[in-house]
């Protein structure tokens, strides 16, 4: 992840990017980003798609992950 990160960081329409692990189990994680749009993060994972990468990290998952969006009501 280090390694993609500065790309997915500098990526247009990519506010910030986080990484969490489960404290009862470390093997277990979740990643949140912001992003201007569902739209942008669609263009940035058809072209994480087109790098190859998506191939890289399922080496990584005992599932298929599960992909959630949410729209921020407020902001505080």
């Amino acid at each position: 992840m280090e390694r993609i990160l500065p790309d997915t960081l500098s990526y247009q329409g990519c506010h910030w990017f986080h990484i969490t692990t489960n404290i009862e189990d470390q093997n277990k994680f979740e990643i949140f980003s912001m992003w201007d749009s569902k739209d942008k993060y669609d263009l940035y994972n058809q072209w994480r798609g087109e790098t190859g990468f998506a191939e890289e990290l399922e080496q990584f998952f005992d599932d298929d992950p599960q992909w959630r969006f949410f729209n921020v009501e407020n902001s505080y």
